[in-house]
């Protein structure tokens, strides 16, 4: 099976967010604005939050070309938002398969302004 075909099972929640990969249009830093803005409002839901960039809200995966997403790429938008979230640690993971990818984006906040979130099984 090809991750193009492949639908997440998993709704989004406190923790889970979809983005569809439109939302990489843009420069580096354009990204980085967009995606620093959306973790920060959403963040305040839960103190973790994972983005699964290339998938569309009903967990449909559409994943983008490798060419609109190089490594050296994921590093400047890593690094860029390192710089924008304070108090947060990040890791960014592109995922790979044949000429297509998609991201995910795993924040963890050490801010006391996150709420406690239980998540259901």
């Amino acid at each position: 099976m090809e991750i193009e075909e492949t639908k997440w099972l998993k709704d989004e929640d406190a923790v889970l967010e979809y983005k569809a990969s439109d939302f990489l249009t843009g420069n580096n830093m354009e990204i980085v604005a967009k995606l620093a803005n959306d973790i920060k409002t959403k963040i305040r839901e839960s103190p973790f939050k994972i983005y699964m960039v290339g998938v569309e809200d009903d967990g449909t995966i559409h994943p983008m070309n490798i060419t609109r997403l190089p490594s050296d790429r994921v590093e400047k938008i890593k690094s860029g938002l390192q710089n924008e979230l304070k108090n947060k640690e990040l890791q960014v993971c592109r995922i790979v398969e044949n000429d297509k990818c998609f991201l995910i984006i795993a924040i963890l906040s050490h801010s006391s302004q996150t709420s406690q979130v239980y998540i259901q099984p």
